[in-house]
């Protein structure tokens, strides 16, 4: 009779011991379900969000996660913790605590890489946030004039009404333009290439701003056609910086004289250099990578081509953006110089192959979906639980097999 009942014993132990190993099986792989992770653009009031913007994740309105924006319209892994409860269930999104104009998206049960998701929120309660739209229709870009004075035209409109119309040379004071659906302003250009910027401001000062690119101004009657050239010797191209403040220099030359040296980061203004034949400007980097132009225009308003360099800003305490090698171009010539040159109308540089390995580098302002920037993160259940539980599970039944003996 001790026998039977401990054999009944040890069954009903068996089963429970069994029931007790597979909840703790099942619950370990929930609480490990991996968070989903996004990136990706984020849009605030119909402008890229500025650095600083607090985006956060709720399921079923509990806070499930939260990022910052550090580099302005883009977020880069925000995660959105659950489990396996949470699988198929509708994510909200909020920007600096507007709802984010986004539905569709589910958390994902055990997904290990970045997905890509914009983001767009606007603060309705503000009123009017539609920036008006603007022309420019004379002059056209590429346009020479050979006289200083020109005269801008053109058009611009807004739901609410424009308020004015405003226009600058390079980075030149804003002037008012007379009129505003229709507009025109007479500005004056330097020798040289110019660039024309142009906007408009609603009633509730919304600013949509348009600009024309290399407008020239060359001087009447001259026979001088060679353009001069211009060397950047410092800095060099791959070298990282821990400030954001740097100078560069260089050195120019023409047959007719060198009337002055430009210089611009990115997409920003020209300005001039201190200084013709030799030359130096100091310039603001943003953090990441950075590309900084520079082109001369002779006494006769030739321009030269745009010399380039890749640098990096990348302030103490950061990953590092930048890369050491050296990226060389020059026009018709085997790279060498570490100098990249590009069309005075562009905008984009592409280095040439490193002369030497060189780790690779993803620009800081790019968005953060696409080609692959973000890294996958492997996220997720501890490696071999499983083979763990059931190792012990087959232990605990031929110990219990055995006392049934």
């Amino acid at each position: 009779m001790k026998t039977s009942m401990s054999k009944t014993w040890s069954i009903r132990m068996l089963i429970l011991f069994s029931i007790i190993i597979l909840c703790g099986a099942a619950s370990l792989t929930s609480a490990l379900s991996p968070p989903n992770r996004f990136s990706g653009d984020v849009t605030l009031n119909g402008a890229p969000a500025p650095v600083g913007t607090v985006i956060e994740a709720y399921i079923d309105g509990e806070f499930r996660g939260t990022t910052t924006v550090e580099v302005a319209g883009v977020y880069k892994r925000l995660p959105v913790n659950g489990d396996s409860p949470d699988d198929g269930k509708p994510i909200t999104f909020t920007v600096n605590g507007l709802t984010a104009d986004q539905t569709g998206t589910t958390w994902m049960a055990m997904v290990d890489h970045v997905r890509p998701l914009d983001l767009t929120a606007s603060d309705t309660s503000a009123g009017d946030i539609t920036p008006p739209a603007i022309t420019i229709t004379s002059p056209s870009s590429g346009d020479t004039f050979m006289t200083a004075t020109i005269t801008v035209s053109g058009t611009a409109s807004d739901d609410e009404g424009v308020g004015k119309v405003e226009v600058r040379v390079g980075s030149g004071d804003w002037v008012t333009a007379t009129g505003t659906t229709s507009w025109s302003a007479t500005v004056t250009l330097d020798m040289g290439p110019n660039t024309i910027h142009a906007r408009a401001n609603d009633a509730s000062g919304n600013s949509g701003e348009v600009y024309t690119d290399n407008v020239s101004y060359v001087v009447e009657g001259s026979e001088d056609t060679t353009p001069p050239s211009v060397s950047i010797t410092s800095p060099s191209p791959g070298d990282a910086f821990e400030t954001a403040s740097t100078t560069v220099s260089g050195t120019a030359s023409d047959d007719e004289g060198v009337g002055k040296v430009e210089v611009r980061v990115g997409s920003g203004d020209w300005v001039t250099a201190t200084g013709t034949t030799s030359w130096s400007a100091t310039v603001t980097m943003r953090k990441g990578l950075n590309t900084i132009d520079v082109r001369a225009v002779d006494t006769t308003g030739n321009p030269s081509e745009t010399m380039s360099v890749i640098v990096a800003y990348n302030p103490p305490g950061t990953t590092s953006s930048g890369s050491t090698g050296e990226f060389a171009a020059a026009p018709g010539t085997t790279p060498a110089t570490g100098e990249v040159t590009q069309p005075i109308s562009g905008e984009t540089v592409t280095p040439a192959t490193p002369t030497t390995p060189a780790t690779s580098a993803t620009p800081a302002a790019t968005s953060a979906k696409g080609s692959g920037a973000e890294p996958e993160e492997k996220n997720g259940t501890v490696p071999g639980f499983e083979a763990m539980f059931a190792i012990t599970g087959l232990l605990a039944v031929v110990y219990l097999i055995r006392r049934m003996r």
